[in-house]
């Protein structure tokens, strides 16, 4: 049985294997033209430029992170952008005004006072920072206009305020002095 077996597959073998395609030349142009219309796709993919661009994404994520962080650490909107004057004669009294503000970190500075002021008709919060050496008061109005800063040596801010650290009479002095400022500037 197995010679039978093995007979026959001989004999159907040959014949299957001898069996020629006779659009063997047809498929062969259509399976080139196939390819090369591939190819030319492909160019053209390539040629194609994308709609969006990743490094301008990168870029921009990171001016908004250094944004966010700026805003996160600062207050926003903080200068004066009109002139002010610095008086250094009588500094025991006078308060210099800064602009912009001193970026110090918060371990050297620190935040003493923070409240909201009414000062000639317009609202102010008011911080207080205090270092070593030095008081700093920033005013930020609350529209965002009419920002300014102060700094006074801790001793002549004492002086100011009589040794009983009251901030209201301090604060009342840093914006009257700023107005005195502004009026022979204007």
């Amino acid at each position: 049985m197995t010679e039978i077996m093995s007979g026959k597959l001989n004999q159907t073998l040959p014949q299957i294997a001898s069996v020629k395609s006779l659009n063997k030349v047809a498929r062969k142009q259509k399976l080139i033209k196939i390819t090369m219309e591939n190819i030319e796709m492909i160019k053209r993919i390539k040629q194609q430029k994308s709609s969006y661009n990743v490094k301008h994404w990168e870029k921009e994520r990171k001016k908004e992170m250094n944004y966010l962080q700026n805003i996160c650490e600062y207050p926003y909107k903080l200068k004066d952008l009109k002139g002010h004057s610095k008086n250094s004669s009588n500094h025991n009294a006078r308060l210099s005004f800064a602009l912009p503000y001193l970026r110090k970190s918060l371990s050297e500075e620190h935040i003493v006072f923070k409240n909201v002021f009414t000062l000639d008709d317009q609202k102010y919060l008011v911080d207080i920072h205090n270092t070593a050496k030095k008081y700093t008061l920033k005013f930020k109005h609350v529209n965002g206009e009419n920002n300014f800063s102060a700094m006074i040596s801790k001793k002549a801010a004492m002086k100011i305020m009589e040794n009983n650290e009251s901030y209201n009479i301090l604060i009342e002095k840093a914006y009257a002095e700023k107005m005195l400022a502004d009026a022979k500037a204007g």
